[in-house]
């Protein structure tokens, strides 16, 4: 293609060197002098250097246009992939479970409303934009755990990223999403609140889903 488009702007200029008249003309029977033959090769030879001078930097333009054009569909493409994985808050599920459905399970009450969707982050929601279909009362969210110092690790706390808060290991995921009783130690779970805030919900009750796509 860059071929093709040199090419074409090549046109003008070798109609330029062949087309223009040179300075010195002769007729048939007119002396020709050397100085003025020389003139109009020196014409001629100035003429082709410029148009070589002028396609170089056209060649340079070409090639900087080329690699402009190839970065901004790299950032196309990346911000494309970036839409594509970052997922947004689409509401709650109408259907509740306690906190023993596991991720599977949760995931199925999203995609019951909401097509494609699956259980929320705490990050993925507090990354959202819109937030339709709050919930009544409560709802299971998906914590993005970080560790504290090893001391606090040890003493069984860990940083939610999503939400910012420090909870007890206890109370992050109904121990994996696995209890629904009263009366285990891994009873409780992180989820939102009607208001769009973050709060300890208990997994013996039932709970809709805050749901993700």
């Amino acid at each position: 293609m860059k071929r093709c488009c040199l090419l074409i702007y090549m046109l003008p200029a070798f109609a330029l060197c062949a087309g223009d008249p040179v300075d010195y003309q002769f007729q048939p029977g007119d002396p020709i002098r050397a100085a003025e033959v020389n003139g109009n090769f020196q014409e001629l030879a100035d003429r082709i250097d410029n148009n070589i001078s002028s396609l170089q930097v056209l060649d340079t333009n070409m090639t900087n246009t080329d690699a402009s054009i190839i970065r901004r569909l790299e950032d196309l493409e990346a911000a494309s992939l970036t839409r594509q994985t970052q997922a947004e808050y689409v509401g709650v599920s109408n259907g509740t479970t306690t906190g023993d459905a596991g991720i599977a399970g949760m995931t199925q009450l999203c995609q019951a409303d909401y097509p494609g969707s699956r259980m929320c982050t705490s990050v993925e929601f507090a990354n959202s934009t819109s937030f339709p279909n709050l919930p009544n009362n409560s709802a299971f969210i998906r914590p993005v755990l970080g560790s504290l110092s090893d001391g606090d690790y040890q003493n069984n706390y860990v940083f939610d990223s999503g939400s910012g808060r420090t909870l007890k290991t206890t109370q992050t995921s109904c121990g994996g999403w696995t209890v629904g009783s009263v009366g285990s130690s891994h009873g409780f779970a992180l989820g939102i609140n009607s208001a769009g805030g973050f709060m300890v919900l208990g997994c013996a009750n039932a709970n809709p889903v805050a749901c993700c796509k």
